[in-house]
């Protein structure tokens, strides 16, 4: 499929020796520095992947809090939380970790990244349109994880061009990143994509035939497919019918309602 790239640092935190040594962590960030495996109570692969994440944690936070509060940094810190929430600790790093959440969601309570995990350990990433104005501010936080510097406009694009005001059905894209985080899966097969509203549930459409859409798909070198089998640790476009903004989207995953969070 065409503009298909990996997110950057979605997988792991790329900071060098010398940067990391160039950063004065505060004592509480320093939680995991020197027994950072004896707060982990896992085994085998399961444990080497709550190490990465509670290392990546401990990196984003520490930026944050030496004045690097990036909508990037804010996102990737909350993703990450909500992996660990997955994975068995010590209560002393659970706590902190729950703290530090806390302390980020008021900064992304308008986001439009959406992240979580399934209880088996796939990580998704969705990302969508910009709603309002103030949005406009993850412009660069949406486009870095999607690894493409067109990402933004081009989820933009596919609203705009499909506006609701016209006579025609208006759409929104939604691009879904899928990662096996214990490595057992070349592909991901996923029951669907859903977006809850008050009283119903709406689901992604599969291939529209409309001119609009078409063009917004040939401008920016994108597909919109109804295969439902993701490669692990790549991309795929979802359409929907409508506009509305939402606070969550579902993934039906391995019998498993999988709720993506902004917060």
């Amino acid at each position: 499929m065409k503009g298909e790239q990996k997110p950057q640092d979605v997988l792991y935190n790329h900071a060098s020796p010398k940067q990391e040594e160039s950063v004065e962590r505060k004592p509480e960030t320093k939680l995991i520095n020197n027994d950072q495996e004896s707060k982990i109570l896992e085994k085998g692969r399961r444990r080497e992947v709550c190490l990465r994440l509670l290392n990546e944690f401990s990196d984003y936070i520490s930026k944050i809090e030496q004045g690097e509060a990036s909508k990037y940094n804010l996102i990737m810190a909350s993703d990450r939380a909500r992996g660990l929430a997955n994975f068995n600790m010590d209560d002393e790093t659970v706590k902190w970790v729950i703290r530090k959440q806390d302390d980020m969601k008021q900064n992304l309570k308008d986001s439009i990244v959406y992240s979580g995990y399934s209880v088996s350990g796939v990580h998704f990433i969705a990302l969508t349109h910009p709603v309002t104005k103030k949005q406009q501010v993850y412009k660069e936080a949406v486009n870095k994880l999607r690894g493409l510097e067109n990402e933004f406009d081009f989820l933009s694009d596919v609203v705009m061009r499909t506006d609701s005001r016209s006579s025609e059905t208006s759409y929104f894209a939604v691009d879904v990143f899928a990662e096996d985080l214990l490595g057992e899966n070349k592909e991901i097969t996923i029951k669907g994509v859903s977006i809850p509203f008050k009283k119903s549930r709406s689901n992604n459409i599969s291939n529209p035939n409309d001119k609009r859409l078409n063009e917004t798909m040939s401008i920016y070198g994108r597909e919109v497919s109804d295969n439902l089998i993701i490669p692990n640790l790549k991309w795929n476009i979802f359409l929907f019918d409508g506009d509305t903004a939402t606070d969550e989207i579902i993934i039906r995953y391995d019998g498993e309602d999988v709720q993506l969070r902004r917060e």
